[in-house]
């Protein structure tokens, strides 16, 4: 248990709400509270109901973000709309996340038990008091956070030939009330976060308890084809994407696919690779690339629309609209190359790693066989990564061609669908090497 990251993931919750617009957004911490007790939940079930239940709430967080914006325009036409919106979002918000605080505590209580004979440092009652404590805060919080919308409640349903003062008395006191719920919710949820800080660092300083959890942890024996399979799946799946992502295609000088979905799955492959490989490989520089590609989409849609507005020039006359991207589209190239050079060789190293017959060492042959498929595939990711690299150079020459040259849009277009087949093949072929390696593996859960 991550104990400061589950209270770095907290303070996201103590925010009020401002109408509907959630300052600190929820699903931020819930996803960070999520990622806190993940190595208890393989141990606990309970533990592993509260990581599902802080996701699902992290989910719903994230479709009130996304349903705000059509909303607003909805909300002009009845504001009766923004009441039910809110109403249903925040008892949505309970259901998911005061059953989920209650799987938690289960968890932290389970092991207490599981290690009272140890020295029994830490007391399930107050737990449970806690418990009670971050539950009814949730309520409480989901209820103020409505309570400004109430004045929306129709007293008078006469339709047009009433005024919204008479369809809706309390709606001028809207404002005050909300601001007078937003000041209660913050001084209530300072008072709970600064109580429930108090507590956790307190659970944190027992070291009986938390060593107890580490020992079971540790001994916890796993079945390795799981783990590496829970790697690599959505390692493939994200490649795979980004070699589509990767397909250099404009139109009328605008990118079709957004060109910081590319390193962002970069980003995604890399992190996965990385739990099952001996060595790290560095995400600094598709990190790199994903902040280029934000200036450099925004450039496509500028300098693209200023061609179409001197349309009647010549291509000569307009290449200085083009030559800015253009040098940024260089730069983002490098380090797209570097972050595709890193994926080859997270790529390469699960392939020696995790690629075989068998992945007891008592069961380790010399087949050479199993050999040279191993070394195949090894060649066939380092073309791979050759190739990503080569599509990246080829797509950024078309764009500097591409009005006076447009073959070379549908050249860059046919060899990114090449690599991404050639890539799905290769992974969907490390994926059965890899499964057929840990198939005899006699270590069980």
């Amino acid at each position: 248990m991550k104990y400061r990251l589950f209270l770095f993931g907290l303070f996201f919750l103590i925010n009020p709400y401002f109408w509907v617009f959630d300052i600190l957004p929820d699903f931020i911490g819930l996803l960070i509270m999520a990622k806190a007790i993940k190595p208890m939940t393989e141990i606990s079930p309970s533990m592993e109901a509260a990581s599902k239940g802080f996701k699902k709430a992290a989910a719903l967080s994230i479709a009130q973000l996304g349903l705000t914006i059509p909303m607003i325009s909805i909300v002009n036409s009845d504001p009766t709309f923004n009441m039910v919106f809110s109403f249903c979002f925040n008892i949505l918000r309970i259901i998911f996340l005061v059953p989920a605080l209650h799987e938690l505590f289960n968890g932290f209580a389970y092991f207490a038990d599981r290690h009272a004979e140890k020295g029994h440092t830490v007391s399930v009652a107050k737990m449970k008091v806690v418990r009670t404590v971050m539950q009814v805060y949730i309520i409480v919080h989901a209820v103020l956070s409505a309570f400004p919308e109430i004045v929306y409640f129709k007293v008078n349903d006469s339709g047009m030939t009433a005024g919204i003062e008479d369809i809706y008395p309390l709606a001028p006191y809207r404002l005050g009330v909300m601001f007078l719920c937003a000041i209660i919710v913050l001084l209530i949820s300072v008072a709970w976060y600064v109580a429930v800080a108090i507590y956790f660092s307190s659970l944190r300083k027992k070291a009986v308890f938390n060593q107890g959890i580490i020992s079971d942890i540790t001994s916890f024996v796993r079945s390795e084809k799981k783990r590496i399979m829970s790697a690599l799946r959505p390692a493939v799946t994200c490649f795979i994407i980004a070699c589509f992502c990767a397909i250099g295609y404009y139109i009328d000088g605008k990118a079709v696919i957004p060109p910081y979905f590319t390193p962002i799955l970069h980003i995604a492959v890399i992190s996965c690779l990385r739990r099952i490989i001996d060595k790290k490989v560095t995400r600094a520089f598709s990190i790199v690339a994903v902040v280029l590609a934000f200036p450099l989409q925004l450039f496509y849609e500028v300098f693209a629309t200023a061609y179409h507005e001197t349309a009647s020039f010549a291509f000569r006359d307009v290449k200085f609209y083009f030559m800015f991207p253009l040098c940024l589209n260089v730069i983002y190239t490098v380090f797209l190359i570097l972050s595709s050079l890193c994926v080859g060789i997270a790529l390469y190293r699960v392939i020696r790693q995790h690629t075989g017959l068998f992945w007891e060492t008592a069961y380790v042959t010399h087949n050479s066989k199993a050999a040279n498929e191993k070394l195949r595939r090894q060649r066939l990711s380092i073309l791979l990564t050759v190739a990503c690299c080569l599509l990246s150079v080829f797509n950024t020459y078309t764009y500097s061609h591409l009005y006076d040259k447009p073959i070379f849009n549908t050249l860059a277009l046919a060899l990114g669908v090449v690599i991404a087949i050639c890539a799905s093949i290769l992974y969907t072929s490390i994926r059965t090497s890899v499964l057929e390696k840990y198939s005899t593996e006699n270590k069980m859960n």
